[in-house]
């Protein structure tokens, strides 16, 4: 079967990333491009997800987390290392661990 031009979906990101202001794309982007395939999924989906809706304390907030190393997020994400204070009350950190804890599309079951 041919592929028409309406039978093509772009991305989602794609879809609401001309909405976002530049500071918003730069951070999706550096979510999604970070290194390691881990943290690309973990960090780009939730920012896809979540950046549109954070106010400018939530973005500064989202820019601290976006600044630390792979390394880092992942030690904390997976709980094999302790996360410093300044990071435990970053609001956008709790949401992040909330997501992938809770809400993220991997941890999905289906119904038999």
């Amino acid at each position: 079967r041919a592929l028409s031009s309406s039978s093509i979906q772009a991305p989602r990101s794609w879809c609401k990333i001309s909405n976002l202001d530049s500071r918003r794309r730069k951070m999706l982007w550096q979510s999604r491009t970070r290194g390691w395939m881990e943290m690309n999924h973990f960090l780009g989906d939730f920012v896809e997800r979540e950046v549109s809706g954070l106010d400018d304390e939530q973005v500064e907030l989202l820019e601290a987390l976006l600044a630390r190393s792979d390394a880092e997020l992942f030690g904390w994400i997976s709980g094999q290392a302790l996360m410093p204070k300044e990071m435990a009350d970053n609001q956008v950190m709790v949401m992040l661990l909330r997501y992938i804890n809770r809400d993220h599309p991997a941890l999905r079951t289906s119904k038999p």
